[in-house]
């Protein structure tokens, strides 16, 4: 038996486990065929032809494996049918309101900072988001930092995970964080502030290879 394969099953036994079937651990980018020209965009559309590789499912975006950094995941924007009816720009808006906060208390140093996961890129509409990888909690353990996340709203217990010992949300892109931090609501001003942003930090939006496979430094190796 295979290392791989061993893996695999094992990460299907935790899906069982956890009784999601929308969410599945096991990563199979590694069998769909990239080309090198292919721009991020492109790629994500390869991924999620194969189910297999959404880790979670949420009212206004998907989870998926990063194929080229394993250390990330893409949150894709898309809305739930089976919720009330929003725009991809509404859902969409979620990414940009996630990103705005992680900028704020990262360039900030603000205490919120260390119970969050870190993001790294962006698309400039919140189309897509990557974000740092964590694993799943037992299901027989609690989340102790829950009454430090107050300001962020929804704590259910899905939305955190672990890494290197520690618990981090990797869901408070949401309009309550937003009001603790003072950051704007609404699409255009969210949309403007997300622009100057990632002009400052020098981010390469308009190039075909941003979000694909460009290394990063780590930022919990920089965390006190």
């Amino acid at each position: 038996m295979s290392s791989e394969f061993y893996r695999q099953y094992l990460d299907l036994l935790d899906s069982i486990e956890h009784d999601d079937v929308n969410v599945q651990e096991a990563d199979y980018t590694n069998e769909i065929e990239f080309d090198e020209s292919d721009s991020f965009e492109e790629v994500i559309q390869k991924i999620v032809k194969d189910e297999r590789n959404r880790i979670g499912t949420g009212g206004n975006r998907e989870t998926w494996h990063h194929p080229f950094d394993k250390r990330l995941v893409i949150k894709v924007a898309k809305c739930r049918e089976d919720k009330k009816v929003r725009t991809y720009e509404e859902c969409a808006l979620r990414n940009v309101w996630e990103y705005l906060v992680w900028h704020k208390v990262n360039s900030e140093n603000l205490p919120e900072k260390e119970h969050l996961m870190p993001c790294m890129d962006i698309h400039p509409k919140g189309e897509w988001l990557t974000m740092f990888k964590g694993e799943r909690l037992p299901t027989d353990s609690s989340v102790d930092i829950k009454g430090d996340m107050e300001w962020v709203g929804d704590r259910s217990k899905d939305n955190f995970r672990v890494k290197d010992g520690n618990t981090y949300s990797i869901d408070y892109g949401t309009e309550k964080a937003m009001q603790h931090l003072d950051l704007p609501t609404d699409l255009n001003s969210g949309i403007a502030l997300l622009a100057r942003i990632l002009k400052s930090e020098n981010k390469p939006v308009n190039h075909p290879n941003y979000g694909k496979s460009t290394p990063h430094p780590d930022p919990f190796e920089t965390r006190d």
